[in-house]
């Protein structure tokens, strides 16, 4: 458990550093961190507009993966042990990682419908490739 605790903080971690750089408008095109569809790919002007604009999504997953490492540290030291967690923690940890996936899941989407909108009011074509 204290391998799960440390990952969580691991993805608080660069979570919170997505979240910052995206306000700042340092997080740049890639392809490996960030909201990343065809349509927020299109252009460097897209990405940062969503990036920006839904940065608040980054920091959404920063606390709720800080405070999911929290809830396995806690659930151990209830149960002393660092094998396993009390049932209230792992209770609560599913309902995080529920959370979690619905913050990602419905700011992905909206983030997508925000750049074809975008895409389409500034005439940039979303290609396949980036």
């Amino acid at each position: 458990m204290v391998i799960v605790a440390v990952l969580f903080t691991a993805v608080a971690a660069l979570a919170g550093w997505m979240y910052m750089g995206a306000r700042k408008g340092r997080l740049t095109r890639n392809s490996a961190a960030g909201l990343r569809t065809p349509a927020i790919m299109a252009s460097d002007e897209t990405w940062e507009y969503v990036h920006h604009r839904y940065a608040a999504v980054f920091l959404g997953m920063a606390m709720l993966s800080g405070l999911s490492a929290l809830v396995v540290v806690a659930g151990c030291l209830a149960v002393h042990s660092v094998m396993r967690i009390a049932d209230w923690a792992f209770a609560l940890l599913m309902l995080l990682m529920l959370a979690l996936w619905l913050l990602l899941v419905v700011g992905g989407i909206k983030a997508d419908k925000d750049a074809k909108a975008f895409n389409a009011k500034h005439g940039i074509k979303a290609d396949a490739g980036y």
